[in-house]
């Protein structure tokens, strides 16, 4: 999905640069999917590297996220992250992610939380 919303393919070294799944319209995107599937009833989960990483994690449980599918070793890491938040602390979070307009701040800030 990032790929496709970002017209950037990691795999180029000319410009993997501009690959970023913190980018505000790529979490605008998943949220919106997220939110309409929740609406109608359906099931909304995420496999990959975002869903592995712990950051995007967090925000992805705010979103509503029924679901994350990540390689073993990741495991760890994320529910370490999810467990050191409540679920309001998450939306809170949520709400000012929401509102910056770089996803390399973005990122920044969620390493920064503790």
């Amino acid at each position: 999905m990032v790929q496709y919303t970002l017209a950037v393919d990691r795999c180029n070294a000319q410009i993997s640069y501009l690959y970023n799944h913190f980018n505000p319209a790529v979490l605008r995107l998943i949220q919106r999917t997220i939110e309409s599937a929740n609406k109608e009833g359906k099931w909304a989960g995420m496999c990959g590297e975002m869903a592995s990483d712990p950051n995007a994690a967090l925000i992805l449980m705010a979103m509503g996220i029924k679901e994350l599918s990540m390689s073993a070793p990741s495991i760890p890491r994320v529910k370490e992250r999810i467990r050191n938040f409540t679920s309001a602390q998450a939306k809170k979070i949520l709400a000012e992610v929401m509102n910056m307009e770089d996803g390399d701040k973005i990122k920044d800030y969620l390493t920064n939380l503790k």
